[in-house]
């Protein structure tokens, strides 16, 4: 069990496992919601989510060159920032969209950078399992934050928390999160600072795995940090991803 473990592991760390498109297209069209918006793609993988972000940009008129600058994608394994690099120049866009580079020490090389919208399907890997080096920033970085993470910590939960503390003032988040985000007790800080954070959370959940070859629940947490009213947290139960 141990090493099956392990495998799945780093399947996720290279980005084995993809996120279905409607999701991806869904986050976007919810999170990117200006021609103007700055969008943040934390662990692209092969680029699902850059596409499905360039694609709700045409739909608000802004295509190949007029989107230099709005989008930048980060991926720790080389391969796979690649693929998206090349899926973004598909669409008219450069290289240095994607950044081959762990997303913390990418942000903590960053001054003041803030963003409209930051969207994603966050690597799910225990502590144990993430480079120290990577590891150890993100930790830190939570710390910054006023955090007190342990090493039962799985990895989503710092890209959660560094990212909704890069939007602005009124910045959607869009993540693919585990279900398990409302269940552990690993998570119960970062429940309490979403809750705090964000003045409107809405969860989408499914009653049918969404994610092929996986037995992974997972909710889609779409988050605002300033709404004019309906503030609070609702749930949506969905079957599957036709609902969407």
């Amino acid at each position: 069990m141990a090493e099956k473990e392990q495998n799945i592991d780093f399947d996720k760390l290279r980005g084995g496992y993809y996120t279905p498109s409607p999701i991806a297209e869904f986050i976007c069209s919810w999170a990117i919601q200006n021609e103007d918006d700055l969008v943040l793609e934390p662990s692209c993988g092969d680029g699902n989510f850059i596409q499905a972000a360039i694609e709700r940009f045409g739909e608000l008129g802004v295509n190949g060159n007029e989107l230099y600058g709005r989008l930048k994608g980060v991926e720790l394994i080389p391969e796979e920032a690649i693929k998206a690099a090349n899926r973004a120049a598909n669409f008219g866009l450069n290289n240095d969209t994607i950044v081959n580079d762990d997303f913390f020490s990418f942000i903590s090389s960053q001054e003041n950078a803030t963003y409209n919208s930051i969207i994603g399907n966050p690597p799910f890997i225990r502590y144990q399992n993430f480079p120290a080096e990577h590891r150890d920033i993100a930790i830190q970085m939570m710390e910054d934050i006023g955090l007190k993470p342990n090493k039962l910590t799985n990895i989503w939960v710092p890209f959660l928390v560094i990212c909704s503390s890069l939007l602005n003032d009124t910045g959607r988040l869009g993540m693919v999160i585990p279900a398990e985000l409302f269940q552990v007790k690993y998570a119960e800080q970062t429940r309490v600072f979403l809750s705090n954070f964000f003045e409107r959370i809405t969860i989408v959940t499914f009653k049918k795995l969404v994610f092929d070859g996986i037995q992974q629940e997972v909710v889609l947490l779409l988050c605002e940090k300033s709404v004019p009213n309906a503030q609070g947290i609702r749930v949506l139960q969905l079957n599957d991803l036709k609902e969407l």
